[in-house]
């Protein structure tokens, strides 16, 4: 890996880190809001996005930062009696009401919230102990992984036992997607399995007991019916299935949700499996373009790949790479962010032209993207033994 070390230590990239890190941090209000997107692309606060900065600011010990958004969240949802966890919150008004900008259900949302939370209780344990916000988190949790998102009714045929995402918010298409993804179960599962420690450390028996026999469904459910064969008799995880009105589609593609457990650190999944499905997804929807190796977002076999990916995934991507040991794959996405991000902060999209032989950029600095970005660069600096420590401050 000296040759990643090398990089990440470079001038180019250690002020690109240092930069990004800036402005998610300068970006938070006071009371706790962070704006999506610093360019207008898209309005208001998203609450997925708070599990990106769970992820970054316990990196760096930030942790009253990471409170503030969780709490913003929890008061959206407070101040307009909403049963889940809003996909968009605006700006608190002048009577000190946050509205709710977008109410539409992604259980993947709702899952980040959770995860963001635990995160956050796990440094201060006296929050899980709490009855109101302990009862708070439950009843959100409860909800995330019952029917009709979680239903352990699989005698019927509709019914896979898998989280079911009613608004995937997917790349493909640009679209929403009503499906069985793999992000969702890695980000719910992770999920749960961080509510089970909790519940274990401050003896909430109950809860515990729930949760377990919840998790330890959707583990063997994730090994009878995620997984597909290719035609050498590898098996890799499906990167979705498709409700039918009868039984589930297996979705025959691959992409970036493949890497969602890199993200969520979900353990309830076979690592040969997962590598299996990383190294087919690399070999398939490589993007041919005469500069650094880059895989693009997602592949089909009737479509081919697309030419574009995301910052998030490009992260995801590497924390893959130097788990299983790909130095090739890191290098590639390093030397890439180098030559093609060429805007002082991370861009959310990152879209190759044939025709023209140019990459264009889109909404750099955009919260969810580059927040995962700069965790990732954090995350990879931290295990290959580099001080991130100059290059951030916490908040005092």
């Amino acid at each position: 890996m000296k040759a990643v070390i090398e990089r990440l230590e470079s001038d180019w990239h250690r002020n690109a880190l240092a930069n990004n890190f800036a402005s998610i941090n300068n970006r938070l209000a006071k009371n706790g809001f962070f704006p999506e997107s610093l360019e207008g692309t898209y309005g208001g606060m998203f609450p997925r996005t708070v599990g990106a900065l769970a992820r970054l600011w316990s990196v760096t010990g930030d942790w009253e930062r990471l409170a503030s958004v969780v709490k913003y969240v929890f008061q959206a949802r407070k101040d307009n009696a909403f049963e889940r966890i809003p996909h968009v919150v605006g700006e608190m008004d002048e009577s000190g009401k946050i509205p709710i900008n977008c109410g539409v259900d992604q259980i993947d949302g709702a899952a980040s919230i959770i995860f963001a939370w635990t995160i956050l209780a796990e440094h201060d344990l006296g929050l899980a102990e709490k009855a109101a916000t302990f009862a708070e988190v439950t009843t959100i949790t409860d909800r995330s992984t019952d029917a009709p998102y979680l239903s352990t009714c699989t005698s019927w045929r509709i019914e896979p036992g898998l989280v079911l995402n009613t608004h995937l918010e997917h790349s493909r298409e640009w679209n929403y997607w009503h499906a069985y993804d793999f992000l969702s179960q890695a980000f719910v599962g992770s999920a749960l399995e961080r509510m089970i420690r909790l519940a274990s450390l401050t003896r909430r028996k109950e809860e515990e007991s729930r949760w377990r026999e919840r998790h330890e469904f959707l583990r063997t459910q994730l090994k009878t019916s995620m997984k597909r064969a290719l035609p050498d008799g590898r098996e890799i995880y499906a990167e979705m299935l498709l409700p039918t009105g009868r039984e589930p589609l297996v979705f025959d593609g691959v992409s970036w949700l493949n890497l969602a457990s890199f993200a969520s650190g979900w353990t309830g999944l076979e690592k040969n499996v997962l590598y299996q499905t990383v190294e087919y997804w690399r070999d398939v929807a490589q993007i041919q373009w005469g500069g650094p190796r880059l895989t693009a977002c997602e592949w089909t076999p009737t479509e081919g790949h697309t030419n574009h990916t995301y910052g998030k995934m490009v992260g995801w991507d590497l924390l893959a790479a130097i788990e299983m040991g790909a130095t090739d794959i890191a290098i590639g996405i390093l030397d890439f962010l180098e030559k093609v991000n060429t805007t002082e902060l991370y861009a959310e999209i990152f879209r190759y032209d044939p025709q023209r032989r140019c990459w264009d950029l889109r909404d750099a600095g955009n919260g969810e993207q580059a927040v995962w970005l700069t965790w990732a660069l954090m995350k990879t600096r931290a295990l290959l033994g580099l001080d991130n420590s100059n290059l951030t401050m916490p908040s005092q």
